[in-house]
């Protein structure tokens, strides 16, 4: 049994080292990913001005409307009327911008962790339990399709899928029969 998973561990650790990045490949990868993001980012600039400028306008029209109040120009329900409509469509351009922020600050940094994760990740599925094992499995694959002349292709998770400069599917050879994974256990020898 122990040699079993010695040998599962070897041949675990050569799939995870064909799926692994090196750091100058890392550096090219993250800088690519920063550029698509920043040129989306770009794209929806227009837009994103529209919503500022909206958003000052709407506060303007907030002042303006204090201010007519408090000259007596408008009553208190008239008052109260406007600002819930301005509060509303306040509310509505700050949650859009946050929301946007967000999905480009969150999306990014989990391509670069992402991407982090694939350097070495061989060394990190080596030296970790079969608990760690199971949750890189889980992780970096989708599973592993057998052929019947024992080659093992790794169907890679997204994001890896499209962050890896390699084919998404990873194939190694075995002397030992393999199982299908999904997750459920460390990866059988490939």
């Amino acid at each position: 049994m122990g040699n079993q998973r010695s040998h599962r561990d070897t041949g675990n650790a050569r799939c995870y080292r064909d799926i692994a990045i090196t750091e100058v490949e890392y550096a090219a990868l993250a800088a690519q990913v920063e550029a698509a993001f920043d040129e989306r980012l770009a794209s929806r600039s227009q837009e994103l001005a529209e919503l500022t400028e909206n958003r000052k306008r709407l506060q303007n029209e907030s002042d303006k409307l204090l201010a007519a109040h408090f000259a007596d120009a408008i009553d208190l329900d008239t008052l109260k009327r406007h600002q819930d409509r301005i509060r509303a469509g306040l509310a509505d351009i700050d949650r859009r911008l946050a929301s946007e922020h967000d999905h480009h600050e969150g999306s990014c940094k989990q391509l670069s962790t992402a991407l982090r994760l694939l350097v070495d990740c061989a060394t990190l599925y080596a030296r970790t339990d079969e608990h760690g094992k199971r949750l890189a499995n889980q992780a970096f694959t989708d599973g592993i399709e057998i052929s019947e002349d024992e080659q093992a292709t790794i169907r890679l998770a997204e994001p890896f899928t499209a962050l890896t400069p390699a084919s998404t599917d990873v194939r190694c050879s075995s002397t030992s029969s393999m199982v299908e994974v999904r997750g459920l256990e460390p990866l059988t020898p490939c």
